[in-house]
């Protein structure tokens, strides 16, 4: 057994001692013949007398206490109080104050207020009586708290004391039923320690109670803490104990000495350390109390390390948790054994909050390049530096933790990216726990993707229906993989395209930027050879959904439509590829026809060959297809107006009017017999889009049976036909105007062979372009008069020719 304190014996006084009081390594002792004694205890068993103050009272000294924040002593004796300077630099004990208690109305001097002269030297200022009830029996006080005790069997009084008014307020804790009742206060935990019997509880500052107490074996007498002891006296021994951790018991030593003057040493740390059982708790709350700094530091640090080794040795906590590979590198002091399960389970949530805040502080490290700094476990045993490897062990030491534990944690400890769990013994753990979804989010933050899938393939396969796994299962997971897995998708995608081709295909749509980053002419070649339905899925999808604009995908799509189409295998989906066919040609505007065109069968797909002729400006062979292939005039129509070009309806009028020859090549290759349109609903389409149509192509065109007259009574095109005569003559306009002469006094007359002077008017004769004057114009019949000029013309003077026109 521990013993917190040795006990000695400082020698026998030749007086009765009434009173003792101390701090530090200072005691005042106070006797019953009045007198005070100020011994420092020295090393050993020795006594120092400071000072002595003979018949100090003329009666007992029966209490004394203490202030060293003060250097105040606080003697009573004979119902007075006197108060006295104990500085250690002053000589013998000067009296500050010597205070009269009035026993008729009781009264309190709770407290003194200290303030500091402009000379530097401390004055002591009491504060106001205070009106009780009742003489106290027993009070305690820290700051502006006081706590005080009446007669027995009633609570202890609770109160604060303020410059205004102070009230006292009843606890819930009673006093004790000894007459003498006892309080004291723990100034570095805020509390008070109130004795009931054999019980001592706590009261906090503020006047709460706290939960925890003490039980002596005996009624204590006296009491005096001393972290983190609580020593009492009784009426025959001294017992320690511990509030927090609980660990020494009652330790007694059984006072022989009655009258004599005992002195506890605290026994050296290492004892603690060196016991079987040992108290590392206790030992940390003693490493707190040590005057170096960095001694303390250090010695915490070391009986940390202790107790950990302690628990894993002493008790065997969590085994089985550390890797074997890893288990081994590690010297023990002593050999583990065993623990029961129930322990291990009550100790797992302490030992996952240390993993959690060791892992927390190695992150810290890493992310700020700092060097981790560990101590040994046993001195000569080298330590294991590798950030990587620590982290491996704590967070499959914490994975372990969950899978006993905690499962609900398991997998958010997976799914993070830098989690260094073991990978052998994590796949041994999770498989032996049946936690496949655990081990397949484990493979993949890992990067093991291979093995996540296989494994899913096996789950699928098993016909375990506690499993619950299916091969959708298997397709959300390829879809996650991206293109750095192209590979690896295509491997484990073919099986389940081959099999379930409707599943398969979600591999590849699926509207994640995973997928849509695949590499798409890739994909398509590995669909196109396995599937050519997939294919045309995928190309639907790529096009409609991911807005893909490139020709190549266009083109092919239309090329697979047009397999399947003449393929008698997929006759079912005939009427369903070619609508999507239709559309495609019609909405498409990046697809190559020229390219297209010859893969087109001349027997089938009429109506989509005509689109693709459209779209390659071989407007009269799509209307040829409409007319005398599909023999569709409707169609033929709306063809017209969806171009925007009047030239469709004038090639239209003429395919009319001119229908093919009964043995035309077109004809046979298309597989079609001639057919030919009504002249009525010929001249219906004339009189509709008159404006549209060339009438020139109508004139040379219409059979001649018909009269010209009944064709513009009929047709109403005089108004189309005085339009197309201005439109001709316009256009002779412009070309008489296109040539330009060049006018000068050396120009000669061709028929009179005069000069033109200034102010003639000239002519000129459009068969051989002379220029002749307006008066010989008459000796020239033969000649068509074309253009008259006026003009003024100086030298070299250029003149644009019109119709008629004259210049000056």
């Amino acid at each position: 057994m521990y013993n917190a304190y040795s006990l000695k014996t400082l020698g026998n006084l030749p007086v009765k001692i009434a009173s003792i009081e101390a701090y530090d390594d200072i005691l005042f002792i106070g006797t019953k013949q009045g007198h005070l004694f100020m011994y420092r205890v020295a090393d050993g068993d020795d006594l120092q007398l400071l000072r002595y103050k003979k018949y100090l009272c003329k009666k007992s000294i029966t209490g004394l206490n203490a202030v060293k924040d003060y250097n105040i002593l606080l003697a009573q004796s004979d119902g007075s109080l006197t108060l006295y300077d104990i500085d250690l630099s002053l000589t013998n004990f000067p009296v500050i104050a010597d205070l009269k208690e009035n026993t008729r109305t009781p009264s309190l001097w709770s407290g003194h207020y200290l303030h500091s002269n402009s000379n530097g030297s401390n004055s002591h200022k009491l504060r106001e009586e205070m009106n009780l009830p009742d003489v106290p029996k027993a009070m305690s006080w820290c700051g502006d708290t006081l706590v005080l005790a009446f007669r027995f069997g009633e609570p202890y009084q609770f109160v604060k004391i303020s410059d205004h008014e102070s009230k006292l307020i009843p606890t819930q804790i009673l006093t004790s039923t000894q007459l003498d009742p006892l309080i004291f206060v723990i100034k570095d935990q805020s509390k008070f320690a109130l004795v009931q019997d054999e019980h001592t509880h706590f009261l906090n500052f503020d006047g709460t109670t706290c939960p925890d107490t003490l039980t002596w074996l005996k009624t204590p007498f006296d009491m005096v803490y001393d972290s983190p002891f609580y020593i009492a006296t009784n009426s025959d021994c001294l017992d320690i104990m511990t509030e927090a951790p609980s660990l020494l018991g009652a330790y007694i030593w059984h006072l022989i000495h009655i009258f004599g003057y005992f002195q506890c040493f605290p026994s050296p740390l290492k004892s603690l350390l060196c016991l079987k059982r040992n108290t590392f708790e206790l030992a940390i709350c003693l490493c707190n109390n040590l005057d170096d700094p960095t001694d303390e530091s250090k010695t915490i640090q070391l009986v940390k390390t202790l107790y950990g080794l302690d628990l894993l040795v002493q008790k065997n906590l969590f085994p089985g948790i550390l890797p074997p590979t890893l288990r081994v590198q590690f010297i023990l002091p002593e050999e583990i054994t065993s623990m029961e399960e129930s322990d291990i389970l009550s100790g797992l949530p302490a030992f996952k909050d240390y993993l959690l805040n060791f892992r927390n502080k190695m992150i810290a490290l890493t992310s700020k390049k700092l060097l981790l700094n560990l101590h040994p476990l046993i001195e000569g045993i080298p330590v294991l530096k590798s950030k990587k490897k620590i982290m491996m062990i704590i967070d499959t030491s914490l994975l372990m933790c969950y899978l006993k534990k905690q499962e609900a944690l398991v997998n958010s400890l997976l799914r993070l990216k830098d989690n260094n769990c073991h990978i052998e013994e994590t796949e041994i753990a999770l498989t032996k726990a049946k936690k496949y979804e655990s081990l397949i989010i484990f493979y993949n933050s890992k990067g093991l993707h291979r093995k996540s899938l296989e494994l899913l393939k096996t789950l699928v396969a098993s016909e375990d229906s506690n499993l619950l796994k299916n091969i959708q299962d298997i397709v959300i997971y390829l879809q996650g993989l991206g293109s750095a897995y192209l590979e690896l998708i295509f491997e484990f995608a073919e099986d389940i395209i081959r099999s379930n081709p409707d599943e398969g295909i979600d591999i590849f749509i699926e509207d994640v930027c995973e997928v849509e980053n695949l590499p798409r002419r890739e994909v398509y070649d590995f669909l196109v050879q396995l599937n050519s339905k997939c294919a045309i899925k995928y190309l639907e999808h790529i096009i409609k959904a991911w807005k893909e604009t490139s020709i190549y995908f266009h083109n092919q799509l239309v090329s697979q439509y047009t397999k399947l189409l003449q393929d008698p295998n997929f006759s079912e989906y005939y009427n369903e590829l070619k609508t999507n066919l239709y559309e495609h040609l019609k909405t498409s505007q990046h697809y190559e026809p020229k390219d297209l065109i010859f893969q087109f069968p001349k027997h089938s797909l009429h109506e989509e060959r005509a689109i693709l002729l459209g779209r390659n400006g071989q407007h009269k062979d799509a209307l040829f297809t409409y007319l005398y292939v599909l023999k569709d005039l409707p169609k033929a129509l709306l063809y017209c107006s969806d171009m925007k070009n009047n030239s469709t309806y004038s090639h239209l009028i003429h395919l009319l009017l001119n229908p093919p020859e009964k043995q035309s090549p077109i004809l046979d290759e298309t597989n079609v017999s001639p057919f030919e349109y009504e002249l009525s609903d010929i001249l219906s389409i004339l009189q509709t889009y008159v404006k549209q149509i060339d009438v020139k192509i109508i004139i040379q065109n219409l059979p001649d049976q018909v009269p010209l007259a009944s064709i513009k009574k009929n047709l109403q095109i005089g108004k189309g036909l005085t339009h197309s005569e201005f439109l001709r003559v316009q256009r002779k306009r412009v070309l008489c105007e296109s040539y330009k002469i060049e006018m000068s006094d050396l120009h000669i007359c061709s028929i009179c062979k005069k000069r033109f002077n200034a102010g003639n008017t000239f002519v000129r004769v459009p068969e051989d372009l002379s220029i002749v004057h307006y008066s010989c114009q008459e000796k020239k019949k033969q000649y068509s008069q074309d253009s008259v000029f006026s003009s003024h013309p100086s030298k070299h003077t250029y003149v644009e020719l019109s119709h008629i026109s004259c210049f000056y």
